[in-house]
């Protein structure tokens, strides 16, 4: 994993930098002078700069270009950390901004549109996780990485299917081309082939219409490599090598000690769940795994609840329960179990489970967009009041203090 982060960062500094340049909202001599000290690698400058010149360079209605432009600058400076925290006040900036768009766009337009506040282009709500996702990579955590790369896809097909226009941003093959290298580096395979082919397709239609760019070498490579692993070529099927004969009790320990679950150790081995049970149980290894639910490994298509989770997030069922959405969410790959508050992130032994509540950013708890949604532990759901809090009714209360008593129970056994 390591050879691609040199690569992506040389890929990507030129994109960032095409980002900061392309801002409307700073006026042409801070630019200029903002890019004079990237181009020298002064990037500590260049924050401090930016850090003074915010209120005449930015003001308040042009906060969100503010919070991406400083993003980048500390992604350059190497503070990812700090990095991500102003993508993530980004983020919720965005979802709260278009939340509120409707109503405000009803006054202005009788005023003075700019006075509007900027709420931004399609590219660059995709550029925030796109940013996020390289932080969190540079950062070694590639579970967070792919959370935002599943974010850039949703986002993504939910423009190619809205905007019918070809010419107006709908595609990114930059982006693409990351998630398909996360997708790839966690081991699937599948989604890493089809980030790959989008982004060759959107390179084919896009960028080298418009910008003269060639399709990178290594992309080429990359949907051979992955359309072999998943044998979309014409070669036989490798067939499962258990078929004939038992599971050697020495295989199932190596798969359960590489994989989270059950099911993630099947998988591990190729064969099904079922098979994998028989064996687990019959050498006594299968109670050894503390996961049996399958927590936390990633799950293809339809997940058998009967709706699709696509569906959720485009808000097709929008009284859909919350317990389960935060379930398939966490089981998915769509959230990290972590309290986007205070950091907190530990899980109990036995099922991998964490003291963590869905909450919406915009409070509307029928907006299941996939920006609106968070998680926030036991204690932050209650002592802070985020520009999104979730709707607090009394069955969640109830819910939750129930859950509080079982955790205390389970505490004083121990």
């Amino acid at each position: 994993m390591s050879s691609y982060y040199s690569f992506i960062k040389s890929c990507f500094s030129f994109f960032l930098l095409c980002i900061f340049l392309s801002s409307c909202a700073s006026s042409k001599k801070f630019k200029l002078e903002v890019n004079e000290l990237i181009e020298k690698g002064q990037y500590a400058a260049a924050i401090d700069l930016t850090e003074r010149s915010k209120e005449t360079e930015y003001g308040k209605n042009n906060k969100l270009i503010y919070l991406m432009n400083i993003a980048m600058l500390h992604h350059l400076n190497g503070d990812f950390k700090k990095s991500n925290s102003f993508c993530r006040k980004a983020e919720i900036l965005v979802s709260d901004l278009f939340t509120k768009s409707i109503s405000k766009k009803a006054a202005t337009f009788l005023i003075n549109d700019m006075t509007e506040p900027y709420e931004g282009e399609n590219f660059e709500k995709v550029f925030i996780n796109t940013l996020s996702a390289l932080n969190y990579l540079m950062m070694n955590d590639l579970e967070s990485a792919l959370v935002e790369g599943r974010k850039v896809d949703l986002k993504l097909r939910r423009f190619s299917r809205n905007i019918k226009d070809k010419s107006v941003y709908r595609e990114d093959a930059f982006s693409r081309y990351l998630a398909g290298m996360l997708y790839e580096a966690d081991g699937e395979e599948n989604d890493a082939f089809i980030s790959y082919r989008k982004a060759y397709e959107s390179y084919l239609s896009h960028y080298s219409k418009f910008y003269s760019s060639e399709i990178p070498a290594a992309l080429k490579r990359a949907i051979i490599r992955t359309s072999k692993l998943n044998e979309f070529d014409d070669r036989p099927k490798k067939k499962n090598p258990f078929r004939s004969k038992p599971i050697p009790k020495g295989k199932i320990e190596t798969a359960i000690n590489a994989t989270l679950s059950i099911r993630a150790a099947a998988q591990y081995l190729g064969v099904s769940y079922n098979t994998f049970k028989k064996y687990a149980k019959k050498y006594e290894l299968f109670e050894q795994n503390k996961n049996q639910s399958g927590v936390g490994v990633t799950t293809k298509g339809n997940t058998g609840w009967g709706i699709k989770i696509q569906d959720i997030f485009d808000g097709k069922n929008p009284n859909y329960p919350h317990w389960k959405l935060q379930e398939r969410m966490i089981r998915d790959g769509y959230l990290k179990q972590e309290c986007s508050n205070c950091g907190y992130s530990e899980c109990r032994d036995k099922d991998l489970r964490g003291p963590f509540l869905i909450c919406f950013f915009d409070g509307d708890g029928s907006n299941h967009s996939l920006d609106n949604l968070h998680l926030l532990c036991y204690n932050c759901f209650f002592i802070t009041k985020p520009t999104g809090r979730m709707l607090t009714t009394p069955k969640n209360v109830t819910l939750l203090r129930k859950k509080l008593e079982e955790v205390y129970k389970e505490n004083d056994s121990e």
